[in-house]
């Protein structure tokens, strides 16, 4: 299944590659006056059009049988025949030779016609969708990676595999299991209980164990359909305009060879052949979602290499290598840029290799390597002490890591042992 999904993506490349050269060559055609060259105006006209006909017809999907087949060729046959009689409408307007503009009517309707053929054909296809298999399978022991910094661990991971013809999708774990996202504070482990709808391309076809019971089978279906409709998306293909919408999952829009889609990075723009910047391996089939239906509700989602996790009033977001935010309650503990800052409400301590802040509702405290800064009841105080600031800075470091352990350990973060620091400190100042 590798082979095929590597071949639909080498296809959809070369296609929009196609497109992209139809256009170049039809600016040559257009700017053929100043190009000098106007003699070949014939031949690059025919070059555009064999362009726009290849890049549709690459298009073309093997892995429907015989009626997806023809219904998709016909479809991408009607497609070029309808952007090319819109092109030689324009083109007539602009000195475009008879022997093209003669047939624009004529391709026209021809590809009205073939997409009719396609509609009709296309009814016959039997669409692949994805299901939730009426047997138990064995899929690990112990350990399994699921994601790049997302682990699952179980005695044993058994549950419904869920797939699409022959492709595995993931499964419905009947079995209690953790899960470890490695992030930047350190790893965290989150519980989920049975059922455990996970979805993942690294979870392959299962062993098979055993038949399903009816009451596992209800309480996996009951899970499993309330995100059916998120592994289901939209398809629209007009002349010129190819729309495709996944449901939770991302949005892209073509337009000719010019390509809009909006990302977890943001709305990217891909103009082919001068820039391609959209990984068409993207975020729809490197996502990884776990979903638990236990009364704490686990939710873990995994894309691109950044993983956010909500369960039992918990909340992380983070890449494993540069940043994480993690929240429980009112407390929290965020790292990134150099700094790590804890804090609950009313409390906030932010520390780096060379300065701490600190901020209480009683007393606001800043050091640097070579002063302290203290403000109390609205009066400021500055101390010129190398040794006491660096003491100072050291000491909350160690705070600061104390409380983010307590808080992976499930406790909510105090400002007690902040308070305790800074008592220490403006008593040896005094």
């Amino acid at each position: 299944m590798k082979m095929a999904k590597h071949e639909t993506g080498t296809r959809a490349k070369i296609s929009s590659l196609l497109a992209g050269a139809a256009l170049l060559v039809a600016l040559a055609w257009l700017f053929r006056g100043v190009l000098f060259l106007s003699q070949y105006s014939v031949q690059i006209v025919w070059t555009v059009a064999i362009l726009v006909l290849l890049s549709n017809a690459i298009s073309v999907r093997l892995d429907q049988g015989v009626s997806g087949l023809f219904s998709s060729l016909a479809s991408g046959l009607g497609s070029a025949s309808v952007e090319l009689s819109i092109l030689f409408l324009l083109g007539g307007f602009l000195g475009l030779e008879s022997i093209f503009t003669d047939y624009t009517l004529t391709l026209f309707v021809a590809g009205l016609l073939l997409f009719m053929a396609s509609w009709l054909v296309g009814r016959l296809v039997t669409p692949k969708r994805p299901i939730l298999e009426r047997h138990i399978a064995r899929f690990s022991d112990g350990e399994m990676e699921l994601a790049h910094g997302l682990k699952v661990r179980a005695q044993q991971l058994q549950g419904l595999p869920i797939s699409v013809g022959r492709r595995s999708l993931g499964c419905v774990a009947i079995n209690d299991m953790d899960f470890h996202i490695e992030s930047t504070l350190g790893p965290v482990r989150i519980p989920a209980r049975a059922p455990v709808l996970i979805l993942t391309p690294m979870l392959r076809k299962g062993e098979r164990v055993r038949d399903v019971t009816q009451e596992e089978y209800d309480s996996a279906w009951s899970l499993y359909s309330t995100r059916t409709g998120r592994m289901s998306g939209t398809f629209i293909r007009i002349p010129f305009v190819n729309i495709r919408a996944y449901d939770d999952y991302a949005t892209e829009v073509e337009l000719g060879p010019l390509r809009i889609s909006d990302t977890d990075e943001g709305t990217v723009v891909d103009i082919p052949p001068f820039v391609h910047v959209v990984d068409d391996t993207g975020p729809r089939r490197r996502r990884v979602l776990v979903a638990s239906a236990s009364p704490h509700r686990t939710t873990i989602i995994s894309t691109k290499g950044k993983t956010k996790a909500r369960w039992n009033g918990w909340r992380i977001k983070t890449d494993g290598q540069s940043y994480t935010v993690l929240r429980r309650g009112s407390s929290y503990a965020k790292d990134g840029g150099g700094n790590l800052v804890v804090g609950s409400l009313g409390y906030e301590l932010t520390v780096s290799k060379e300065n701490v802040a600190v901020q209480l509702p009683d007393v606001e405290l800043v050091a640097t390597p070579r002063m302290l800064i203290v403000t109390t009841e609205g009066e400021t105080q500055r101390i010129a002490d190398e040794r006491l600031s660096r003491r100072f800075i050291d000491s909350m470091v160690e705070v600061a890591k104390s409380q983010v352990s307590d808080l992976l350990s499930g406790a909510e973060v105090d400002p007690a042992e902040a308070y305790v620091a800074i008592d220490s400190l403006l008593h040896g100042v005094k």
